[in-house]
């Protein structure tokens, strides 16, 4: 994981949270209780202290939200309610802040994704890249509140890593012309590290930001989160 506040506290949050058999909700769904892994990166509204504040808001719902739904579309549909209510974004005159995340669940050899503007990267086994689309609506915001979020599964064996992120890395301008870096390089980076080992992914990463960055300030918080398979 490369996680590159832009100020002392952070618009942008990481989120892990392994459930067991023995640590199961009783308002889990029927099978939801074996042993798996939620993994989420979050990029909320704003930075520096506003949107840290908001990141400890929508990071309460998510965890509440783990307790009572076995499905991430179904964690963003609860939390996107919870926000709303949270925010009083009934109201005309309220706050349209929002968030942006991408949540995953890992059980046995299933990883479930559902996402909010934050979309995921697969590499496989093969040798073939795939980016699967979030749903294009926030967390939260002008997002109704009954929006559903679309689910994608897939089969871990065949997966070699998974990577979620915010903007904040590919919108960083930088290099010779000050320019942003955008999605296009961002991806190009993430195949020549998909081999390494992830310490070394996390390495390179931070020498690849730095060195981009310059001199230039940083704009954004930064978050990616990698995992890989065996």
């Amino acid at each position: 994981m490369y996680y590159v506040p832009k100020d002392i506290v952070s618009g942008d949050f990481y989120f892990f949270n392994a459930f067991s058999k023995k640590e199961a909700h009783p308002g889990r769904k029927e099978g939801a209780e074996e042993a798996g892994l939620f993994i989420a990166a979050a990029d909320c509204t704003g930075h520096g202290v506003p949107g840290a504040l908001m990141s400890m808001i929508v990071h309460e719902k998510l965890e509440n939200a783990t307790k009572y739904h076995g499905e991430p579309s179904e964690i963003l549909h609860s939390i996107n309610k919870q926000v709303k209510d949270a925010l009083k974004q009934h109201q005309t005159d309220a706050s349209r802040d929002g968030c942006d995340i991408a949540l995953c669940k890992i059980q046995g050899n299933t990883l479930s994704y559902a996402g909010a503007y934050r979309p995921l990267y697969l590499f496989y086994k093969n040798g073939e890249f795939v980016e699967i689309k979030a749903t294009k609506t926030a967390i939260a915001g002008l997002t109704p509140y009954d929006q559903k979020f679309e689910q994608h599964q897939f089969d871990t064996t065949e997966l070699k890593a998974v990577y979620m992120f915010s903007d904040g890395f590919a919108d960083q301008f930088g290099g010779q012309k000050s320019k942003k870096l955008t999605t296009k390089k961002f991806k190009e980076l993430l195949h020549t590290i998909v081999n390494l080992p992830i310490n070394e992914q996390n390495s390179q990463l931070e020498t690849f930001f730095t060195n981009w960055r310059g001199n230039v300030e940083q704009i954004d918080d930064v978050l990616v989160i990698g995992i890989t398979f065996p």
